[in-house]
């Protein structure tokens, strides 16, 4: 069974994949485990390659967030307490989002759903603390929007560099070559340098994270929304910000040397 013919024939699955992916990720405790956003840049991906519809993954994406938050809310509007007092949910999780809430209010429920350890508790703990619905809602929709637009066009973004990639450098026996050299190269690192890199990506990431927050308009960003701040804090979001410009730069970059040696 070929690739093509699963995409044939059960191409109609992928949104709902999709849909279910963005919405598992908001829900507590399956939030924490379930790589949604992982999901929905794969299908902006897949949508790169012809194999769905770019507004289709799109809207399924967005409208599983909002759903998904939805759920979160009442749960934690008329369970919380129960919950919380069971100790279904990490008391230490459930303190950072707490102090995150509290510190920043309704722009929790935006900058929230993009940091790791809080994402899947913040409309959870909104339901929680009664927050008027239709400030909930107001803030969900926003936030599902901007969430689905950045993880689905950043897959469809990297989806279209190797495509570019693939059509200009089409020879089998470089990529069998580029492929063996890379896989070697990790697992050789992995083997004999594991701390050490996970270290230095760990020191990196930080200082680009301060470095990019030292420019002007960040500063300027961070003054009317707080909440910004986080993002350039919390360790995981600082490795997630420092791989994305680093993978953006490193495709981009492979993607023109190889216009460029077509060309000559």
């Amino acid at each position: 069974m070929t690739l093509d013919f699963i995409f044939l024939h059960f191409a109609w699955l992928g949104p709902w994949i999709f849909f279910l992916g963005a919405t598992m990720e908001a829900l507590p405790v399956i939030g924490t485990f379930l790589p949604g956003a992982t999901i929905v840049t794969l299908g902006g991906f897949a949508a790169a390659q012809g194999y769905f519809s770019l507004s289709a993954v799109l809207i399924f994406s967005i409208t599983g967030a909002i759903f998904g938050d939805a759920i979160s809310y009442y749960i934690g509007s008329h369970g919380g307490k129960l919950i919380r007092r069971k100790k279904i949910i990490s008391d230490v999780i459930l303190q950072k989002g707490e102090n995150f809430f509290h510190k920043y209010g309704n722009q929790s429920l935006l900058w929230g759903r993009f940091i790791g350890p809080i994402r899947s508790i913040m409309p959870f703990l909104a339901g929680l603390a009664k927050l008027k619905q239709k400030t909930f809602w107001t803030w969900n929709i926003i936030s599902g929007i901007a969430w689905g637009f950045f993880y689905v066009l950043l897959g469809h973004f990297s989806g279209n560099l190797l495509s570019i990639i693939a059509k200009r450098w089409n020879h089998r026996l470089s990529w069998i070559t580029l492929l063996v050299f890379t896989t070697t190269a990790i697992a050789w690192l992995i083997t004999h340098h594991h701390e050490s890199i996970k270290q230095y990506f760990i020191n990196r990431s930080a200082n680009f994270a301060k470095r990019v927050e030292s420019y002007w308009f960040i500063k300027k960003l961070e003054k009317r929304y707080p909440a910004l701040n986080e993002f350039f804090i919390v360790q995981s979001t600082q490795l997630k910000i420092y791989f994305l410009v680093i993978g953006l730069i490193v495709l981009s970059f492979t993607a023109t040397l190889a216009i460029i040696f077509d060309w000559i």
